[in-house]
Order: structure tokens, then C-alpha cells, then sequence
């Protein structure tokens, strides 16, 4: 019974191949550390992933003159920039000015040979100045003239056949003094006052002779003042028949003036 015992007694473990004893089923399972995560790596500054890391080892002048050779570089550049911008300005202007002196040099040749033409017809241009000024003179002098042999001959034509001019009085305008202008209210202006004495066989027709004169170039009235009764005289012996004796006041505007002297428009 007791040797029975013993062989039931557990036995140790048995050393390993290399003197390391196995462990039992419960060692070996709690001896098992559960695996851990693995963490992301830290960004170091100045490091970009992927790349090669250097170091720069030079010194700070060395950058500082770097730099300064490269800013004396570029204002060496601009210098010489604004220097090549002058020099073309400069030559533009050069040619510009030699050009206007060419300009001005050929419009004095030309404005010397036309004052020796001038010279050479000097006298013609005189007579071409008097002619003007004598035109001129003219269409001034002129400007109140008013054909008056035709402004009679047409009265004379308006009036009633019969009727005779025996007296004229013509009362205008003149160049350097205007004409008087009536004070009574309702009468137009007027140039020139024709004061018409005329011989009728019949008693005159005030309506009827005022209506004729409207037809008159430049009428602005008429009036008949005075009419009377007289005797004609013949070629022969006296008293043939009585007749009326008128006496007509006619004035006219500036559109009676014959405008002979004016300029005419092309």
C-alpha cells in the first residue's frame, strides 16, 4: 500500500534538453503577455517624412552674404534697366527733335519762296485790297438805296387808270442817320416817306386806292390826306373839264431797298 502510495506521488517535472524544465499547461498559459498596440511615431521638427534629413552645417554670414550678392544682383539689374529705358528715350527724343527740326527748316523754305512770289505780285494784291474796300464802301453807301423810279412807275401802275402824279415828295433814309419812326402805337417801322400828289377826273376811292398800294414792295401804309377840287389845264386853251387833286402819304420798310450793292451769296 505504501509503495502504491509513492508511485501515485506526482512527479517533478523533467528537466528539458537544455536543462530548462517544461512548465505545466497553467504556467506556461499565464507566462503568455498579451501583444501591445503599436503607436504612431512622433513628427520631429524640421524632419519631412519620407525624405533624407540633412543638416546645414555652414554659417549664418554664409547666408547673410548670399543673400546680400543676390540683392546686389538684382539692383544691378534694375540699375541697368532703368539706364537702358533712358538711353531709348533719350535717342527717341533725339530723333523726334531732329525730325521737327527738319519740319520747321522746309516750312521756312517754303514761307520764303512765297513771300517772294508776294513780293513779286505786291502790287496786284494792293489793287485787289482797294477793290475791296471800295465794294465794301459801296454795299455800305448802298445799303439804304431804294430804286425809286421803279417804286414810282409801279405806284403809278396801281393807281386807277386816269389818275395822274403831279407832285413828289421823298422823305429816307441814309447810311449815317437812321429814319424817324412814328410814335403812334400800331404803325410798323418804315425807311422812307413818299408824300405823292396826284390828278383824279373822278372822285378818288379811299378803300379802293389803298387796297392797290398793298401790292407795293415794302408798303407798311398809306393814307390819303387832302382832296380837293381843281381845274386841268390842256395843252390849248383853259378850263376843259374840273378834276380831283389828292394828296397820298405812303411809307415803306427795308424790303423797298434794290439791294444792288450787296453781296450776293454763292
Amino acid at each position: 500500500m505504501t509503495g502504491t502510495a509513492q508511485s501515485t506521488t506526482a512527479e517533478p517535472a523533467r528537466a528539458g534538453i537544455f536543462g530548462i524544465g517544461r512548465r505545466s499547461g497553467s504556467s506556461a498559459t499565464s507566462d503568455v503577455k498579451p501583444q501591445q498596440k503599436s503607436r504612431p511615431a512622433k513628427k520631429v521638427p524640421g524632419v519631412t517624412p519620407g525624405r533624407e534629413p540633412r543638416v546645414d552645417l555652414l554659417p549664418v554670414e554664409v547666408h547673410l552674404d548670399r543673400r546680400g550678392r543676390a540683392i546686389a544682383r538684382r539692383m544691378w539689374f534694375g540699375a541697368g534697366l532703368v539706364a537702358a529705358l533712358v538711353v531709348l528715350g533719350t535717342a527717341a527724343a533725339t530723333i523726334q527733335s531732329m525730325g521737327a527740326r527738319s519740319d520747321l527748316a522746309a516750312a521756312q523754305a517754303e514761307t520764303a519762296s512765297i513771300q517772294q512770289q508776294q513780293q513779286q505780285y505786291g502790287e496786284v494784291r494792293r489793287v485787289e485790297q482797294d477793290t475791296a474796300l471800295a465794294r465794301a464802301g459801296q454795299q455800305v453807301g448802298g445799303s439804304t438805296e431804294i430804286d425809286w423810279q421803279s417804286t414810282l412807275s409801279t405806284v403809278q401802275q396801281l393807281l386807277p387808270q386816269g389818275v395822274v402824279i403831279t407832285a413828289l415828295n421823298i422823305e429816307s433814309s441814309s447810311p449815317m442817320q437812321s429814319f424817324d419812326q412814328s410814335t403812334a402805337p400800331l404803325q410798323g417801322p418804315r425807311v422812307a416817306t413818299l408824300n405823292v400828289t396826284v390828278s383824279s377826273p373822278s372822285i378818288p376811292s379811299v378803300p379802293d386806292w389803298t387796297e392797290r398800294l398793298t401790292n407795293l414792295t415794302g408798303y407798311v401804309d398809306s393814307n390819303i390826306d387832302t382832296i380837293t377840287r381843281g381845274s386841268a389845264t390842256g395843252d390849248g386853251a383853259a378850263a376843259a373839264t374840273g378834276t380831283y387833286q389828292a394828296s397820298i402819304t405812303l411809307h415803306v420798310d427795308s424790303e423797298a431797298y434794290d439791294g444792288k450793292y450787296a453781296e450776293k451769296s454763292k
